[in-house]
């Protein structure tokens, strides 16, 4: 949506490439030739092509449909991962104002998983309080009991929420 802030996506995670293991594109059949031309390759990452539910006839923003397909692509992204670790998921538009920024925001996640406190703990970024579990199309940093169970949840399991523990 942003080609500026998708440059300083690239830029960051090429600079802070010694922090990560493995970046994997998880994104719709369309625009990945676009991502390739701004440069997307520089980071050696998978892609994975995500096909939206086939009952969606347009995404469109905040609705069920966008839920359903938002979650389809996670999920498949997610799986593209070739072991369980922690794993960031970032947007292709957020806003992260500097490529030096998004190293920093890689040494405090790391800083936070060698705790033992925090290294089996999740954070998302920008939940919708009036819509829980709404999440798929913000940032995420994700431990990896939390993956498996987010990649396991049926959305039956995404009806109900625990205000005080949602993961």
């Amino acid at each position: 949506r942003d080609e500026q802030f998708f440059s300083v996506l690239v830029e960051g995670l090429r600079t802070a490439e010694s922090k990560i293991s493995q970046v994997v594109v998880s994104t719709w059949l369309e625009d990945i030739p676009h991502m390739k031309a701004l440069g997307a390759d520089a980071l050696d990452p998978t892609y994975v092509e995500t096909m939206p539910p086939a009952y969606l006839s347009v995404i469109n923003n905040r609705d069920v449909g966008s839920y359903l397909a938002q979650r389809a692509q996670i999920i498949t992204g997610l799986k593209a991962f070739s072991e369980s670790a922690h794993t960031v998921r970032l947007r292709a538009d957020h806003n992260f104002g500097s490529p030096e920024n998004i190293g920093r925001y890689l040494d405090l996640l790391l800083a936070a998983w060698s705790s033992p406190f925090f290294e089996g703990r999740s954070l998302v970024s920008g939940v919708d309080d009036s819509c829980p579990y709404f999440f798929e199309d913000r940032v995420l940093a994700l431990c990896p009991r939390h993956i498996e169970r987010f990649v396991s949840a049926s959305i039956a399991d995404t009806n109900s929420v625990d205000y005080f523990n949602i993961f």
